[in-house]
C-alpha cells in the first residue's frame, strides 16, 4: 500500500486542508498526527473529549492494528488525540506501526502532520512514497521551508505553492526556482481562496458537485492527486 505524507515546519500553509482533500480524492485512510485542535480530526467532526476510548493512542500503546473511523461523504479517518504528543514514539516504531497499518487496512494512507520536526513527523516522511509540503507567500514560511529541505535533503518533497496570489512577488519566484535547483520538485500553485478558512461545513470541498467558486481549487487538487500518483 501506499503512504503519502503531508508535513510543513510552519503552521498555517494550509496543510491540513491539503492533506483532507487528497485523502478524499485518493480514496485513502486519513491519519491524524497533528495533536493540535486545528487538524484534520476536529475538521473531520471527531472530538475525542466526548469519547472513552482513543483509538491511535490504544493502538501506539498496544501495537495492534486500529479500526479507522468510515466517514460519511468524508475521507476515512485515524483520529488523533491530544495526548499524542506526550506519548509518540520513537521513529522507527512509529515507521513500523504505519506501515502494519497500511497492510493490515489494505488501503492507502495520506498522512496530515503537526508542525515542525517532530518525531511523528520524521516517522511519517520516512515510510512515505512523497511528502507534499505547501507553502504560503510570507517571509516566515519560505525561511521554513528552506530550513526543512536544507535538513531533508535527501527526502521526496514535493512543493507545493498555496493560497497563492494573482502576481506572487519576485523574491518568492526566486527563492522556489532556488529550491527547485536545488533537486526538490514543485507543483503547480494552488489559488488564493479567501472563503476557505472561514468554511465549516465538513464535507471535502472537492467533492461534487463542487461549488463554482472552487472549480480553480479543485482543478488544483486534482493536478496535485496526479502529480504524486506519478512518483515512483
Amino acid at each position: 500500500m501506499t503512504i503519502y505524507t503531508v508535513a510543513a515546519w510552519k503552521g498555517g500553509v494550509g496543510k491540513s486542508t491539503i492533506a483532507y482533500e487528497l485523502a478524499w480524492q485518493l480514496d485513502a485512510v486519513l491519519l491524524d498526527l497533528d495533536f493540535d485542535d486545528g487538524g484534520v480530526t476536529k475538521s473531520w467532526g471527531y472530538n475525542f473529549e466526548d469519547r472513552v476510548n482513543a483509538p491511535l493512542l490504544d493502538a501506539i500503546s498496544s501495537g495492534k492494528t486500529p479500526r479507522f473511523l468510515n466517514g460519511r461523504n468524508k475521507p476515512d479517518l485515524l483520529p488523533s488525540h491530544r495526548d499524542l504528543e506526550r506519548v509518540q514514539p520513537d521513529v522507527e516504531t512509529m515507521q513500523g506501526l504505519i506501515r502494519k497499518w497500511a497492510a493490515d487496512w489494505g488501503r492507502d494512507i495520506v498522512i496530515d502532520t503537526h508542525p515542525g520536526g517532530l518525531p511523528l513527523t520524521y516517522a511519517a516522511m520516512g515510510v512515505a512514497k512523497v511528502t507534499v509540503s505547501p507553502v504560503t507567500f510570507g517571509q516566515k514560511e519560505f525561511k521554513s521551508l528552506e530550513a526543512m529541505t536544507r535538513e531533508l535533503a535527501d527526502y521526496p518533497i514535493l512543493i507545493v505553492p498555496n493560497k497563492t496570489p494573482i502576481s506572487p512577488p519576485q523574491w518568492a519566484i526566486n527563492r522556489l526556482e532556488a529550491i527547485e535547483a536545488a533537486g526538490f520538485d514543485i507543483a503547480d500553485p494552488l489559488p488564493n481562496e479567501t472563503w476557505i478558512p472561514n468554511r465549516q461545513i465538513r464535507i471535502p470541498i472537492t467533492r461534487e458537485p463542487v461549488p463554482k467558486r472552487a472549480e480553480r481549487f479543485e482543478e488544483g487538487i486534482l493536478a496535485l492527486g496526479e502529480k504524486i500518483l506519478s512518483y515512483e
